[in-house]
């Protein structure tokens, strides 16, 4: 226990013992929290901090008084530090799936044991068998203001650490040189950059035992790894650790899915191999490649198209031309005589089109993303000009459900592919939102400038975005969801939960058929509504080899129906790059070739 002397109190037989009062080192002067009002109840215990001194305000204004709650499971300990005025927006509980049997316990069964200091805060969790301290803030600094929280713990040396996600890169993280931010991007496949997905979760190997440790907050943040330490710095919300204790790492990832959601059941079909290529221009041609994998006796279970089906980019529409209706129904009807199956993307951006059904429904509806005027909050994506689902509205669900249903009586497709979820947008804030019509392409206008003025906040702190602005590339921070929810809050949870809005769906069309649904941008608790693909990767060596690392990491993250797509997406492939990597995709829990250009 480091040199700090144990025991100035301990409550025998109790939840929790007291640490003598220590000294923060390594502070830039802020005070931290002092306890008081600690009450033990069943499983839990309830505490109340308060600023311990003069504020910092070191990127933002402190806040004075905090509560603690800690609860109790069998192999889990949360830790949750909060505002007591309850001010900082949380992720709402309903988007988690927790395993209902999973429930809390008394402290004396429990494997793990919370202890605490009383002035400055700090606390550690530790291993009841050995003794063994897996998480230990004494010694550093605690910060809890408006716009910034910081929290950090001791590691060991050399620490094994796996996960911190989405990331391309190595499996095991680098424990000197990690800065991974948390801020769902478009972005393909750039090395231990932030991408599509939020998954703060690190499994620990130590001493042939192993431990993890997951943070719940969709606000921006960073995770560093450095000077034998892990370091949380996020933009908000609230500090809410779950601590699972192992000692597998499969037993964590049993435990961390019993908490947020266990992975959800995938129709058999699924497992079998899958086709899938960026740029058919007709369902002549989608039909002749699978005629061409019976012609050389390859089996395939299932073909995918991706957005040229559409009519102009919009969803839930078909090319009149190059995919006529009648056409892809006897397409699809024989794909189904055969036992095989068709799955097409849907992206969440909503054409901008006074003549577009889903579009007029949902301006009815009033379930689209607000500017802060009140006005709907207009981007660019394929289709243009673009509107996007609020999912917290309420009218949202029905409005989605209806329109994937109307489809689908004409199209009876086997899944749904998600797609530029973060959400994607191709300008930097509301640059439609007081134009009429259906207007060009602003990326094709040497002249275009947005029409929204750009007013977007940045905080203090900045966190490691490799676009830098926060808005770039996505909805802007100041946008707004029902409720008064700002995409400042909720950003990281976008492609969450149209994930889950989707199989709310798909189960309301087809009840008694498991629901297929792949997605890009994951968050905590997603494998329980979906699979996912790594995305937009390259034909290259490397990236063969790190899809292997990411495909472990998802699964360790409660997505285990994942897959990279074989071949690679972007560039050229090779002759022998492409048969090694089907012979590593043959292991892919999800086997689907995209067949770039040899």
């Amino acid at each position: 226990m480091n040199n700090l002397l144990r025991v100035a109190v301990v409550l025998v037989g109790s939840a929790l013992c007291v640490l003598n009062n220590s000294t923060v080192v390594g502070s830039t002067n802020c005070p931290g929290y002092r306890t008081s009002k600690v009450v033990e109840r069943g499983s839990e215990i309830f505490a109340q901090l308060a600023l311990n001194g003069a504020p910092c305000n070191m990127f933002s204004k402190d806040v004075q008084d905090l509560s603690l709650h800690v609860t109790f499971h069998n192999s889990r300990l949360r830790v949750k530090i909060a505002d007591s005025a309850k001010q900082h927006w949380e992720v709402p509980q309903s988007l988690m799936s927790p395993d209902p049997s999973y429930h809390p316990a008394d402290p004396a069964i429990s494997l793990l044991k919370f202890s605490y200091s009383e002035s400055p805060f700090a606390f550690t969790v530790s291993r009841k068998d050995n003794g063994d301290v897996l998480f230990d803030t004494r010694d550093h600094q605690f910060v809890f203001e408006e716009q910034y929280l910081e929290l950090t713990s001791s590691l060991p040396k050399d620490a094994n650490i796996y996960g911190i996600g989405e990331v391309i890169g190595r499996f095991r993280r680098d424990p000197e040189n990690t800065v991974q931010a948390m801020w769902a991007r478009d972005a393909g496949s750039p090395d231990y950059q932030n991408i599509y997905g939020d998954q703060p979760l690190y499994i620990e190997l130590r001493e042939g035992k192993a431990h993890g440790v997951h943070i719940l907050n969709s606000f921006g943040m960073d995770v560093l790894l450095k000077d034998q330490t892990v370091s949380y710095k996020t933009l908000g919300g609230v500090l809410d650790f779950s601590f699972f204790a192992g000692p597998t790492p499969a037993r964590v990832m049993d435990q961390y899915t019993a908490t947020f959601g266990r992975p959800h059941q995938i129709p058999y079909w699924a497992l079998g191999f899958h086709q899938c290529k960026y740029g058919y221009k007709s369902i002549g041609e989608v039909a002749g490649v699978v005629a061409n994998y019976s012609l050389a006796s390859i089996p395939l279970e299932t073909m995918w198209t991706d957005i040229e089906y559409m009519d102009m980019f919009k969803d839930f529409t078909l090319d009149p031309i190059n995919y006529p209706l009648d056409k892809v129904q006897a397409f699809i009807k024989k794909l189904h005589a055969n036992n095989q199956h068709y799955i097409l993307i849907v992206d969440p951006a909503i054409a901008r089109n006074d003549s577009y059904p889903a579009y007029l429904d949902g301006l009815k509806k009033d379930v689209f993303i607000k500017n802060p005027d009140g006005s709907n909050y207009v981007g660019q994506v394929w289709p243009g000009y673009t509107v996007f689902p609020d999912w917290f509205a309420p009218n949202t669900q029905q409005w989605w459900t209806q329109h994937i249903a109307t489809f689908m009586n004409d199209v009876p497709i086997d899944g749904i592919w998600i797609d530029m979820n973060e959400p994607a947008s191709f300008c930097q804030g509301s640059c439609g939102s007081n134009l009429t019509g259906t207007p060009p392409y602003p990326w094709k206008d040497p002249n275009y400038k947005p029409d929204v003025p750009q007013d977007f906040p940045e905080p203090n702190y900045a966190i490691h975005n490799h676009f830098g602005n926060l808005s770039a590339k996505t909805a802007p921070t100041n946008a707004r969801h029902f409720g008064g929810v700002t995409e400042f809050q909720a950003h990281n949870l976008y492609g969450h939960m149209e994930a889950i809005a989707t199989r709310n769906s798909l189960l309301e069309i087809n009840p008694k058929q498991r629901p297929f649904i792949l997605g890009r941008s994951t968050f905590t608790g997603s494998g329980a509504y979906e699979g996912h693909w790594l995305g937009d990767n390259y034909s290259a060596w490397n990236q063969l080899i790190d899809s292997i690392a990411g495909v472990l990491s998802m699964q360790m993250f409660g997505i285990p129906f994942v897959g990279a797509d074989i071949c690679g997406f972007g560039d050229n492939t090779t002759e022998e790059l492409c048969l090694r990597w089907m012979q590593l995709g043959s292991l892919y829990p999800l086997p689907a070739t995209t067949m770039p250009s040899i």
